[in-house]
């Protein structure tokens, strides 16, 4: 209770100060840095998603992996395509490479070959997408700017589809990401 009524004072004492509360009882969060971030974050992950889809379409044999491999490539060449359109229109600059995480994951996964390389690989996807789709969900709850709302919500469906795929597969090919062995990370 006394929880509360300090809380609701400090309210009161921002509000009288000329503070704005809006950001409290809107659901933002953090306003356009948050949007900037968010646009940075979904850039380095498209960018993992074509260059990681495009080896895996290439070095895979298996055609339920080359199948999710293709799809999540060709769709996030097309979300990439969006993302850059919608951060030149705010004046953002994006990244244009990789993040460190994202080039080991590259290079771990290239190193594979047969079973290891599908396990890896669809794992990556599993995990990837579930960071992904809570990006996306996040960021359509919280931001205050109509063009990332539509940006997160047109893309969020597919998010979905690429993580259902990608967690079907995981059963098929071993729970875990491999490193050139048999051991479960």
């Amino acid at each position: 209770m006394r929880t509360i009524v300090t809380w609701l004072l400090g309210i009161a004492a921002a509000a009288a100060a000329g503070c704005s509360l809006s950001p409290l009882f809107t659901g933002t969060r953090g306003g356009p840095e948050a949007d900037q971030r968010f646009l940075e974050s979904a850039a380095h992950e498209g960018l993992a998603e074509v260059q990681l889809g495009e080896l895996a379409a290439g070095k895979t044999s298996d055609p339920r992996v080359k199948s999710l491999a293709r799809a999540v490539r060709d769709d996030f060449k097309q979300t990439n395509a969006e993302l850059h359109e919608l951060a030149a229109a705010k004046g953002i600059t994006l990244p244009a490479g990789l993040d460190g995480q994202e080039q080991r994951d590259y290079r771990d996964l290239a190193r594979l070959c047969c079973s290891d390389f599908n396990r890896y690989y669809v794992n990556m996807m599993a995990e990837y997408h579930v960071n992904d789709v809570r990006r996306f969900r996040s960021e359509l709850r919280h931001t205050a700017d109509p063009e990332l709302r539509r940006f997160a919500a047109a893309n969020l469906r597919v998010l979905k589809d690429h993580r259902e795929q990608a967690q079907t597969l995981v059963p098929y090919f071993g729970l875990g990401r491999t490193y050139g062995g048999d051991v479960a990370q």
